[in-house]
C-alpha cells in the first residue's frame, strides 16, 4: 500500500510527473490503516463511481478508490474494475471455512482530470 506522502514525493522530484488535484483528505493520518477520500468521486445513474485521476507518474494515472479508499494506478480511461484485487490489506481477499473467497466489487468509472 503506498501512502499519498511518499507518491507525492516521489511526483515531486519527476519533471515528467503532475499532481492535478490537491483537495484529498486523509483519514487516520500516520497511522497503518491510513486511507483517503477524494471529494470528486460521484455517483452516475446506473449506481457507478466516477472517478477523477489525482496524478500521473511512471506512466500510469493513480487514483482513490471509492471501496477501500486505498491509492491505485491505472493505465487506460473508462470503464474498470479497482485496483483492489492487488492489494491484500483492504481485505478483498477473504477466507472462510478453509476456502478463499474473492470479494467483487463493483466496477469503476475512471475519467481524466477536467
Amino acid at each position: 500500500m503506498i501512502k499519498l506522502e511518499k507518491l507525492i514525493s516521489n511526483v515531486s522530484d519527476d519533471p515528467g510527473s503532475t499532481i492535478f488535484f490537491n483537495g484529498i483528505m486523509t483519514v487516520n493520518k500516520g497511522a497503518l490503516q491510513e486511507y483517503y477520500i477524494d471529494p470528486r468521486t460521484w455517483r452516475n445513474p446506473n449506481g457507478l463511481n466516477v472517478v477523477t485521476v489525482f496524478c500521473y507518474h511512471n506512466s500510469e494515472y493513480w487514483y482513490i478508490c471509492p471501496d477501500c479508499g486505498q491509492i491505485h494506478r491505472a493505465f487506460h480511461f473508462g470503464k474498470s474494475q479497482t485496483g483492489c484485487c492487488m492489494d491484500i490489506d483492504c481485505q478483498r481477499h477473504q477466507y472462510a471455512q478453509g476456502e478463499h473467497i474473492f470479494i467483487q466489487r463493483d466496477p469503476i468509472i475512471l475519467q481524466d482530470e477536467e
